[in-house]
């Protein structure tokens, strides 16, 4: 586990799994920006029982308020193009009353720094949808860097929508022993 000062990320369970289906088959309030696709318990579960959600190349870890235990939310990353060097990263919280109030920023940061840490890494990138201010700004504020737009990369809601992309370097990243010492610090206080 990763505990920072009000998030802790951590693999997925097993008695995650039902929980996980509900929320992220709850369309109502995925929002704007999120694919409304849906997906059966029966897949969750056979995903989760052929290598419990983590591998090398793609891998899910869920976001904790570190207050209550309640789950807030998931990071994920996947080996995207197959030349291209490096990870892509993709972020979710949950309920909409979670959003803007910085656990995602908090949770990014400690996840890209574990990443950079524990896979010999140059890179990580990620996608926005064009205007989804709120996730831009998280990339923005954890240190990503804009590369371009992918013009009408994605259908999403019915029409094909623009990406923006940003990317962090590994000499960019922040470190995982700082932002934990950090955390700990602001924990005892």
């Amino acid at each position: 586990m990763l505990r920072g000062h009000r998030v802790t990320l951590r693999p997925i369970c097993e008695e995650d799994l039902s929980l996980l289906w509900r929320l992220g088959n709850d369309i109502n309030a995925k929002g704007s920006y999120w694919p409304a696709e849906l997906y059966t318990e029966t897949e969750l579960k056979q995903k989760f029982n052929e290598h419990g959600l983590w591998q090398d190349t793609a891998g899910t870890m869920l976001i904790i308020d570190a207050q209550t235990d309640r789950l807030l939310g998931e990071l994920y990353y996947f080996k995207g193009l197959l030349y291209q060097a490096g990870l892509e990263v993709g972020y979710r919280l949950y309920r909409p009353e979670d959003r803007g109030k910085g656990y995602m920023t908090e949770a990014l940061q400690l996840f890209i720094a574990f990443l950079f840490a524990s896979r010999p890494l140059p890179r990580l990138q990620l996608n926005v949808l064009k205007g989804n201010q709120g996730s831009r700004i998280v990339a923005e504020r954890c240190g990503f860097q804009y590369e371009g737009t992918l013009r009408q990369a994605v259908f999403h809601m019915g029409t094909y929508l623009d990406l923006e992309m940003f990317s962090m370097l590994r000499s960019e990243a922040p470190s995982l022993e700082a932002l934990l010492h950090e955390s700990a610090v602001e924990n005892n206080n």
